[in-house]
């Protein structure tokens, strides 16, 4: 019987340390707005994204705070954005999401 409970203790442990690894995306969805196009990122994995156009505001509805750039390649002066948020950030080129 202790057997048999420390089994299930062990693989019940195993299960929540899987459960407990960080995430190797932000949930939700990132959407970029600009005057010609709107793009919108569906659980953005973490890295450099750079807009087709120019974006003026980003809806920031994933659970990852994210800075926007001013220049491709995420450089150049940037702006944080929360997470459930939506911002008005002037002309930015690029976005990028944290590991």
């Amino acid at each position: 019987m202790m057997r048999g409970l420390a089994a299930a203790a062990c693989a019940a442990f195993g299960l929540m340390t899987v459960t407990a690894a960080p995430a190797m995306a932000a949930e939700g969805r990132l959407v970029l707005r600009g005057a010609e196009t709107t793009s919108v990122l569906t659980d953005p994995r973490p890295g450099c994204y750079r807009a087709s156009a120019p974006f003026t505001t980003v809806a920031n509805d994933t659970d990852t705070a994210v800075t926007v750039h001013s220049r491709p390649g995420c450089t150049g002066p940037s702006q944080l954005v929360p997470p459930g948020r939506t911002t008005a950030v002037g002309e930015r080129l690029s976005v990028s999401v944290p590991t």
